[in-house]
């Protein structure tokens, strides 16, 4: 056990913070396969400051991090048995990275939305409910609460969050975590993409939702909104 102090971030991560951007940061967290640059699309299409922490493990555990290599298959956030059973320990050593992160980049300063797709938008939801100070808002694609998490009474009843499903599946994960939200007090907002979430940090829908998200709100919201499809 390390009792030096607060966690320190070991995570790398692109920034998307130069050519004067300004306003709410935007922390974007990639799917598993994925890698800090698939959110250029998402950099481009806004004059926020973006960042991007890339996870540390290879989605395939038998090569090595190099893109060159024929075997990459990019990276994850952590472990599963199935894209809805994460397993506990490796979900909760990335959520620790994503809160450090945070707290080292706006400590003391506006919140950001955090923006994640897949096993980056299930981390995106867990940061609002395990109340990172540094954190006022979620937009998730096909993220959701874990059961073993969403068991346990939330650090923040006041906040926003995003949360959009591509299909039946994972429909019914985001309905439980949007009721689970709005039992806390949470604005939720729910959406839908039909067809698949590919590319995600590429569609305007995901822009749209980072960047008019509002940072907190006090009452929960239970209509699908504008974004739906």
């Amino acid at each position: 056990m390390n009792d030096s102090g607060p966690a320190r971030c070991q995570l790398v991560y692109r920034a998307f913070d130069g050519d004067g951007r300004s306003g709410r940061p935007i922390l974007a967290l990639h799917d598993e396969g994925g890698s800090a640059s698939d959110v250029e699309p998402l950099a481009a299409a806004t004059a926020r400051p973006v960042y991007a922490p890339q996870a540390a493990r290879p989605a395939n555990p038998f090569q090595s991090d190099l893109p060159s290599v024929a075997a990459y298959r990019g990276f994850r956030w952590y472990l599963a048995d199935a894209p809805e059973r994460p397993e506990a320990a490796s979900f909760a050593d990335s959520l620790e990275q994503v809160a450090a992160f945070a707290g080292e980049h706006w400590a003391g300063q506006a919140a950001a939305t955090v923006v994640g797709v897949g096993q980056g938008g299930a981390l995106a939801a867990a940061a609002l409910w395990c109340g990172i100070a540094a954190v006022a808002a979620a937009v998730c694609v096909d993220g959701y609460l874990p059961e073993w998490l969403a068991g346990e009474a939330p650090r923040r009843t006041a906040a926003t969050v995003v949360l959009v499903s591509s299909d039946a599946r994972t429909m019914a994960w985001r309905d439980a975590t949007a009721q689970a939200f709005r039992d806390a007090g949470a604005d939720v907002r729910t959406s839908v993409w039909p067809g698949g979430y590919g590319a995600a940090f590429a569609r305007p829908e995901l822009a749209a939702a980072a960047f008019e998200t509002p940072p907190a709100a006090s009452k929960s919201n239970g209509a699908e909104d504008s974004m739906t499809r």
